[in-house]
């Protein structure tokens, strides 16, 4: 009996695709002057619009990344094995309400 893990290897390479982006932004956000981390969200201000792109690629440091790798490759996981048409709007949705609802910058202290 021999079972294909083709697709499910396919569904994967997204979620570490993402996981690979995340870490290569924070190497170049540590490496280059300046501070990548003004990019994120601002809420309530058409500017801060991009920041719900960038959003999701931009940490704090190295520990705050690492913190966000694991749980994002058990639920990426899970998300891309269960459903794969339906993610993306959800994402989207999710993030326009986290711009709308936030009450002020959403920085890194």
């Amino acid at each position: 009996m021999s079972t294909d893990t083709t697709p499910t290897v396919r569904s994967l390479l997204p979620v570490v695709m993402l996981v690979g982006i995340m870490w290569v932004v924070e190497l170049v956000d540590a490496v280059l002057p300046g501070d990548l981390d003004g990019y994120g969200i601002e809420s309530r201000d058409t500017d801060g619009l991009t920041g719900i792109v960038a959003a999701p690629f931009l940490h704090a440091d190295f520990a705050h990344l690492m913190a966000n790798t694991v749980p994002f490759l058990i639920l990426g996981s899970i998300v891309a094995l269960r459903n794969r048409s339906s993610t993306y709007p959800r994402r989207a949705e999710g993030a326009e309400g986290g711009w709308t609802a936030s009450r002020g910058r959403c920085g890194f202290a």
